[in-house]
């Protein structure tokens, strides 16, 4: 008897089971990273409109207090924050208040 008589013939049939796990975990893994990348691709962030949203609140005449198109999709506690920073940079109150020097103490440059 040869060796080809002894072994036994492998049929036509469903692959073993550890092959088809593997493959659909796989397949659902591929899947998932894809669509996480296309969600990141076409979500906008708070930073993203934030970036948007800041030269149209620098630009706005003064006494306009209506909200900007680009801010849509910020956050009403983002908006008033970057609302906020805009009226302290456009005031000077900064500068007035902390002086270089007093920046410098609180703050020192390290060498």
């Amino acid at each position: 008897m040869t060796d080809q008589q002894k072994r036994p013939r492998r049929t036509l049939g469903a692959p073993p089971l550890w092959q088809r796990l593997t493959g659909g975990a796989l397949a659902i893994a591929v899947l998932a990273i894809a669509a996480l990348l296309t969600w990141n691709a076409i979500h906008e962030t708070q930073d993203d409109i934030a970036e948007r949203c800041l030269p149209a609140l620098r630009e706005r005449p003064a006494g306009d207090t209506s909200r900007p198109d680009e801010c849509d999709g910020l956050t009403e506690e983002n908006y008033t924050l970057l609302n906020l920073s805009v009226a302290i940079d456009e005031s000077g109150v900064d500068d007035d208040l902390i002086g270089r020097d007093q920046v410098e103490v609180a703050w020192p440059v390290l060498p």
